[in-house]
């Protein structure tokens, strides 16, 4: 999701109307792996706002965008949480028990990495009442084959 708004090809006149919509916030976690799951974040990147030109420019424009749509059909209040790294995996965004469920566990020389984002910046949302998820993986893929 690291494609922002401040990137589309009509950013200006999509910039311009995002404080037409008060009742979609939008909050970023920022970027900090852990080894452990972690109850809390580490980082906060954007603290819970309501949106202006300026809060919402470096936000994921997929998930801004699905979000003022989805709020323009419900008319009820959104709260958008942005987690992501660009260039990861898949693997680093999942639980040590989904990678376990799939076959896919650690070496036993040391950790690749599988989990740390998980840890840090996915386990600490789960206390949050969520509604419903997005993924947009982007364009990077797991090089090697396992």
């Amino acid at each position: 999701m690291y494609f922002n708004m401040s990137q589309i090809f009509n950013a200006s006149e999509e910039l311009a109307i995002a404080a037409k919509f008060p009742h979609v916030r939008t909050f970023m976690a920022g970027l900090r792996p852990s080894k452990t799951e972690l109850t809390d974040l580490t980082k906060v990147e954007l603290p819970w706002a309501v949106p202006t030109e300026e809060s919402v420019a470096p936000f994921s424009a997929v998930c801004w965008l699905f979000g003022r749509y989805m709020y323009k059909y419900l008319n009820y209040p959104i709260g958008l949480v942005e987690s992501c790294w660009a260039g990861t995996t898949v693997e680093v965004w999942s639980s040590s028990r989904a990678l376990k469920h799939c076959g896919l566990e650690e070496p036993e020389d040391g950790p690749k990495g599988n989990s740390l984002l998980w840890n840090a910046m996915i386990h600490p949302l789960l206390n949050m009442t969520i509604k419903g998820a997005i993924w947009y993986q982007g364009k990077t893929t797991c090089s090697g084959s396992r």
